[in-house]
């Protein structure tokens, strides 16, 4: 009976060595001094899970001589990354080494890569702890332990873009980012998962910067203060994503999705290139169904339409257009590139220049050389401010434009070089102009100030000073080929009006002799008409003959030559404007002018100056008439006006 119960007291002691096997192979431990080369035929350069569902160590790129250190599901065509380290600097990228390269586990250094020759290539961040091992287990997970039976590092506290089940990343800020596209495939995306309190939301970065925008897309969430978030996880059981808060509840982020089992199925959430975070399956065996993923939850659902961003470039970036796939669940952008040939445009620096409004980025923290090498690769940029370590872009159409003297900055200004032909960018019409923008900064000002007192003027002399210039027209519209002479030519044709022929009923006809441009020396002999005067039922009379008899052609009517007209102005003593204006102005009752107008009489002085220089403009002799610039300066009294002489000695009306 004694040795019965000694057998059932072994029982126990048997099973926990049964279960010995499970319990060691859930973890793979790696040595120290162990390592792995990238490309190596002869072995190879990657470590397996215990499961051999996942794999850790260098990735090929493409077929060619680059490698990634990355973690992959291994049983899978797909073979998909879940993990890869990054390289050091402000902007990580994807750590892309050589083929040769040597990773090793190292007690004082933990994971060491060195180049092919030697050279020290990168290393995890271990601080002062001793590592005693590598691990790797089943969930993907690899990690190193230290000399006290903590952890050192491992990949789940340094994730990348995916979450994989029994994953828990307890920090507030950034979690994941994603994946670069296009031209930065190597590099991190524009898109980042945060965790803010409760919530967790996306948002777009302004690269190569860090310059968050505004997030498209929070979760819903109860008040952060009472119950804080410290954390996302992944449970592989019911596959569903969680909140972890500060009081260990756990509250789901992917409430009313597909329940998949990950026994059944290979799971993985990630933070797709194009700014949509998606829950995946893939069955593990064939019999489950064809080995591919799926997706079973995302958000946002549709971000085409389900974002609206104010600021920054949107979901696709410029010159894009956000499209849905027919598949539920991929959402995609045009992979395109903003960027225009650096080779045919040049930046113009520019000191304490902005326009505040116009910007459409903002890239921090950058260098001076960093924010020139933005601006020309962006085809929508026109024109970057530099200061601090701020770099702002800015697009056309650029709108209040100023100098500002305390602010320090630097713009950049975007112009095409000499010479060149077409436009920057190989997508952009070819009616691109040059950018210059300098021009937008120059004071209209004085061109107003010219404008304004050249209509005050003008519009002095249209008011009082009504001149017939235009050629005689019909009734019908029909018009009389005639050119106007001087009042001297006149003169001098008929050798001072001496030989009179007739007379009519408002005027005199003498005889005369005058060059009528025909190429001779000869001079034709022709008749002129002297108004004695112009009243105002004689005009209708007086334009009908002149109409009538420049246009009849008779070989016993002699032919209308030229016509010479002044202003008519009512009143005898009124008869021409210019003779009148100087005589009022020399018996000083220039008021006569502007017949009792108070606005113009208020500042008497400045209304004879404005006199003074009208007479100085109408001189008959041009070396006597002032230029423009003199003119605006006199009216605007920055110089003295000097007493103007007669305009002309003659003072009557002709026709001929």
């Amino acid at each position: 009976m004694a040795s019965f119960f000694h057998e059932l007291s072994l029982i126990p002691m048997f099973c926990f060595f049964l279960l010995l096997p499970h319990i060691a192979i859930s973890q793979r431990i790696i040595s120290v001094g162990t390592g792995i080369v990238a490309g190596d035929d002869k072995a190879r350069g990657h470590w397996l899970s215990p499961s051999g569902d996942f794999a850790f160590g260098f990735r090929q790129i493409e077929n060619g001589n680059s490698f990634l250190l990355a973690t992959w599901f291994d049983k899978i065509p797909e073979k998909t990354t879940v993990w890869y380290a990054k390289g050091r600097g402000r902007v990580p990228k994807r750590l892309v080494v050589p083929k040769g390269s040597k990773l090793v586990v190292t007690s004082d250094r933990g994971l060491v890569i060195d180049d092919p020759k030697g050279g020290f290539s990168w290393s995890t961040d271990t601080g002062a702890s001793r590592v005693t091992h590598g691990f790797f287990e089943d969930s993907g997970n690899f990690g190193l332990k230290k000399d006290d039976k903590g952890t050192a590092w491992e990949t789940f506290d340094n994730p990348t873009d995916t979450i994989l089940p029994g994953q828990e990343i307890t920090k507030n800020g950034v979690i994941l980012i994603s994946r670069g596209s296009g031209s930065n495939a190597i590099g991190e995306g524009r898109f980042q998962l945060y965790l803010q309190d409760r919530t967790v939301q996306l948002r777009t970065v302004n690269l190569p910067g860090s310059y968050e925008n505004e997030p498209y897309y929070s979760s819903n969430g109860s008040d952060a203060s009472t119950n804080p978030g410290e954390g996302i996880g992944f449970n592989g059981s019911t596959g569903y994503l969680y909140i972890l808060h500060q009081n260990r509840e756990k509250s789901p982020l992917t409430t009313g999705s597909k329940v998949v089992s990950g026994q059944d199925y290979y799971l993985r959430s990630t933070l797709e290139f194009d700014g949509v975070f998606i829950q995946y399956s893939c069955p593990k065996s064939v019999s489950a169904g064809e080995r591919k993923w799926s997706a079973i939850w995302l958000v946002p659902d549709n971000i085409c339409n389900n974002t609206s961003m104010e600021r920054g470039s949107g979901i696709c970036g410029y010159n894009e257009i956000c499209t849905t796939q027919l598949i539920r669940g991929r959402n995609a952008c045009g992979v395109g590139d903003p960027s225009s040939s650096q080779d045919e445009v040049v930046l113009d620096e520019v000191a304490n220049i902005n326009w505040p409004t116009s910007d459409y980025a903002l890239l921090q923290p950058f260098s001076e050389d960093e924010c020139k090498i933005s601006c020309l690769r962006d085809c929508m940029c026109a024109v970057a401010i530099f200061g601090g370590d701020m770099c702002w872009k800015k697009k056309l159409l650029l709108s209040n434009g100023r100098y500002e003297f305390d602010t320090n900055t630097k713009a950049f200004i975007k112009m095409r070089k000499n010479g060149s032909e077409g436009s920057p960018s190989s997508g952009s019409n070819s009616n691109n102009t040059l950018i210059i923008a300098g021009s937008a900064l120059l004071g209209s000002s004085v061109f107003l100030n010219f404008m304004l007192m050249g209509a005050i003027w003008l519009g002095f002399f249209m008011i009082y000073h009504k001149k017939w210039s235009r050629f005689f027209k019909d009734e019908s519209g029909l018009d009389v080929n005639i050119r106007c002479f001087t009042y001297t030519e006149l003169e001098d044709a008929t050798n001072g009006f001496t030989e009179e022929l007739g007379r009519g009923s408002f005027g005199r006809v003498y005889r005369g002799d005058i060059d009528v441009g025909n190429g001779s020396n000869s001079r034709t002999e022709v008749a002129i008409k002297k108004l004695d005067r112009l009243f105002q039922e004689n005009e209708r009379e007086f334009k009908t003959e002149v109409l009538v008899i420049g246009q009849t052609h008779h070989k016993n009517l002699v032919r209308l030559l030229r016509r010479s007209v002044d202003i008519e102005i009512g009143g005898e003593d009124k008869v021409i404007l210019a003779d009148w204006a100087y005589d009022c102005y020399r018996e000083k009752r220039i008021d006569a002018l502007v017949e009792n107008d108070e606005e113009a009489l208020s500042d008497f002085k400045r209304f004879e100056r404005f006199v003074m220089v009208a007479i100085w403009c109408i001189q008959e002799d041009p070396s006597l008439r002032p230029t423009m610039k003199k003119v605006m300066l006199m009216l605007e009294g920055i110089i003295q006006v000097s007493i103007p002489p007669c305009p002309f000695p003659f003072s009557t009306i002709s026709t001929v």
